[in-house]
């Protein structure tokens, strides 16, 4: 309904494209839901978490303030989205790690291509729209500079953030991220048939 009201969907179009960040939104879906192709992306805990906080800092919202708050809301949604995984058919679904994207786009859109049968394949080129890049409809602060997905080859490698958590929250959040990017490398080479 979002994408209806922010004019992203067009009648005519093939496919919608559509990212789901909190699980408000993918709860209690129906059957229906596990017909759709998914496309999972995770980030590790620390760069994500630290993205979580500058987002909604920048945008003046008073969820995620804190490290903390962000790492549990990102435990919480790896937790769902490890549960959904299941509930795709295999050929329905894909994992990627946002290493790997950034490492290689054209590969990982290559995979996405292949796993769904798209033709043509998808390209490295997108247009940002000014609704994805206000605040709840897309990324606000970055990918509206961009006509692509830049290659992380092309820029210094970013440390991670040393964040301020409590340890056994840490690694949960490092927990849940080796277990789903487990997942979508067994995926990959074929390992998994679920």
């Amino acid at each position: 309904m979002n994408q209806m009201r922010r004019g992203g969907w067009r009648p005519q179009a093939h496919y919608l494209f559509d990212k789901i960040l909190h699980s408000r939104h993918d709860c209690d879906v129906p059957t229906e839901f596990f017909e759709a192709r998914a496309i999972f992306i995770v980030r590790r805990p620390e760069q994500a978490i630290a993205s979580i906080v500058r987002l909604f800092t920048r945008l003046d919202r008073k969820e995620y303030e804190t490290a903390s708050e962000a790492a549990q809301y990102y435990v919480e949604r790896l937790a769902v989205l490890e549960g959904m995984w299941h509930r795709f058919p295999g050929f329905r679904r894909i994992g990627l790690t946002h290493e790997a994207l950034l490492q290689d786009p054209d590969r990982a859109l290559s995979a996405v291509s292949g796993r769904f049968g798209f033709s043509p394949p998808l390209e490295n080129r997108y247009v940002s729209p000014p609704a994805s890049r206000r605040g709840g409809g897309g990324d606000p602060l970055v990918s509206g500079r961009h006509t692509r997905i830049e290659s992380r080859l092309a820029h210094p490698i970013q440390k991670n953030p040393v964040l301020d958590l409590p340890a056994d929250l840490a690694s949960e959040a490092e927990e849940r991220y080796r277990r789903l990017s487990t997942l979508f490398h067994l995926d990959s080479s074929g390992s998994d048939t679920g």
